[in-house]
């Protein structure tokens, strides 16, 4: 090798220690910002399992029905959908999990032609005997968000004879729909419905638990689904409250403080 290669190669090592030396050191890890803990979270969440609002909307853009059907059992594993729509044991016997599929596909399907999203149609709908039922609070949602308003003007009023103020001859409810007709260049109309008690009594339902406990409530019930099947019809295109139906089935059942179904026999 020759004195100037030499001279050479040592400068080369001499600049590269210098370097070494000379480079800074290593920053210390930060404690994350907000906005780094914000991004942290956007990740984790991009990386979790589906949740039970994702399968229910993957059963509504499923191009098949082995798809749907995949997601219903998914759905129903997680044990988070309502105890009087599909549980968990049910996919334990094979008559029994037809159904719990079948009818969280129902359902869903359903809730799209009358513009319910999934995850809320899994939430208030039900199926009874073979139909797509809802209970009492989605229907008066439905109705609002379709802008129609639903007052009660009279709530288990006593009704008297005409000729006798003394005799008591039925009891009533009656409520005022008010809806815009959007189709009709706005036109608002107002519609009055009544219920009469001798109205259950015909149907032989006041004999019921539930009507014997709570007359008031189901009185009103049946009053306010009945005028919106009546008034809006093109919306709710003849869909049962969830009770209504089961009174059909002589089945038993559970009714919260509102009126909506918590258990059937």
């Amino acid at each position: 090798m020759s004195e100037k290669t030499k001279k050479e190669d040592d400068s080369i090592e001499f600049e590269e220690l210098e370097k070494e030396q000379t480079a800074p050191a290593e920053p210390k890890p930060r404690k994350a910002k907000v906005a780094d803990k914000e991004q942290l979270a956007k990740i984790e969440e991009e990386t979790l399992p589906q949740t039970t609002k994702d399968l229910a909307n993957s059963i509504h853009r499923a191009s098949t029905l082995d798809e749907k059907r995949m997601a219903a059992v998914q759905m129903i594993q997680s044990g988070l959908l309502p105890n009087t729509l599909a549980t968990i044991d049910q996919l334990d016997d094979p008559e029994t999990r037809e159904k719990a599929i079948g009818g969280v596909i129902a359902i869903i399907e359903y809730g799209r032609e009358i513009n319910i999203t999934p995850w809320i149609a899994l939430n208030g709908m039900h199926v009874v005997q073979g139909k797509v039922v809802m209970g009492i609070h989605m229907y008066m949602g439905l109705a609002l968000k379709n802008n129609i308003l639903v007052d009660i003007i009279e709530d288990y009023k006593k009704v008297y004879s005409a000729t006798d103020k003394t005799k008591l001859v039925d009891i009533q409810t009656t409520v005022e729909i008010t809806r815009k007709h959007a189709e009709f260049g706005g036109l608002v109309k107002v519609y009055k419905f009544s219920k009469r008690w001798s109205e259950i009594t015909k149907a032989g339902l006041d004999g019921r638990d539930n009507y014997k406990k709570r007359p008031i409530l189901m009185l009103r019930t049946r009053c306010i689904t009945e005028a919106l099947r009546l008034y809006a019809a093109d919306i709710f295109m003849g869909t049962y409250e969830t009770s209504e139906m089961i009174d059909v089935t002589d089945s038993s059942y559970t009714l919260d403080d509102d009126g909506n179904v918590l258990s059937r026999g």
